[in-house]
């Protein structure tokens, strides 16, 4: 059966001062659409209306949005018990959405009929008059692909993604034996059709949160771009890259936000279908090849707590 949704659509903050925030969102190679006194909207040089939208509030994480398949996903939730009603969304795009309550009271809304936006012009790499073709400046950043989340209670919350939305497992790690389970890549279902390596990657913690969001860059030499543009401000952390996964294949960057949520910039995502193999990897063998430097407590101890949740 077909995951009931397409894709990530958006990761929703919260943050304590939105003019830091739109700042570094700003040099990581967003673009601002819509801001109030509130709430902080940017996109993407995609079609999507926004993929990252801020809250004021203390740091952390609130939700993260999937594109529904049409609008009938939307009724079946709430048919099914799994969500309260459809309504309409007051956000850049309108549309509609159902919010489900995920097993850690994490919210995910799942929306359906939000207008797209005008897809942004490729950046030229045929040399003009004027220069190099290539400047320095932020990463473009062309879409949200993919949420990582942190949780003491992994079994139940891999059902949940699976029963729900329809995710499959690419890959899991595990340390000493099978059973050991440290976390779980998973995809969506859509068949024949050639999706990203993961839409979320479960991660057993002794907390439950959020670890980083990601975004799609247009090309290599944005990953490079992005970093040296970031790495010469001089006023980020910066977590781990520039480096390429062994599971995945992305290559990756990660950059911390000023309110301690991770941020990855990445490019070339392995592209599975629904009968592609699945994997179990110990991870002090097959994790060997991951290219680059290596995972350091800062990374993979990092949690962004849930600032509001479901009950």
């Amino acid at each position: 059966m077909h995951s009931p949704i397409t894709g990530i659509s958006y990761a929703r903050l919260s943050v304590p001062d939105l003019d830091v925030m739109q700042t570094f969102l700003t040099d990581f190679g967003l673009i601002l659409v819509h801001r109030d006194s509130k709430r902080l909207y940017m996109r993407g040089t995609g079609d999507a209306p926004f993929i990252h939208v801020c809250e004021l509030g203390e740091p952390g994480t609130i939700a993260f949005g999937y594109d529904a398949a049409d609008e009938s996903v939307l009724h079946d939730f709430v048919a099914a018990g799994d969500a309260k009603s459809v309504e309409p969304i007051d956000e850049p795009g309108g549309g509609r959405r159902v919010v489900l309550s995920a097993p850690d009271g994490f919210e995910i809304e799942i929306v359906s009929g939000r207008e797209k936006a005008p897809p942004l012009p490729l950046r030229e790499f045929v040399r003009g008059s004027s220069g190099a073709s290539i400047l320095r400046g932020p990463s473009r950043v062309r879409r949200v692909s993919h949420g990582v989340l942190t949780t003491p209670n992994m079994d139940a919350t891999l059902n949940w993604y699976h029963q729900k939305l329809g995710l499959i497992p690419s890959d899991e790690i595990y340390a000493g034996t099978p059973d050991n389970r440290l976390g779980v890549f998973s995809r969506l279902d859509r068949g024949e059709e050639p999706v990203d390596h993961h839409v979320i990657f479960v991660v057993r913690h002794e907390k439950s949160g959020a670890h980083h969001v990601s975004f799609e860059v247009e090309n290599a030499d944005d990953i490079f771009k992005g970093h040296d543009y970031l790495q010469r401000l001089g006023k980020y952390e910066h977590i781990r890259g520039i480096s390429r996964h062994a599971l995945g294949s992305q290559i990756f960057d990660y950059w911390m936000s000023p309110f301690e949520q991770i941020h990855e910039h990445w490019i070339s995502s392995e592209q599975m279908t629904r009968d592609s193999a699945f994997g179990a990897h110990r991870v002090d063998s097959d994790m060997a090849h991951d290219h680059g430097d290596k995972v350091t407590p800062r990374f993979s101890k990092h949690v962004s707590p849930f600032t509001r949740r479901l009950s």
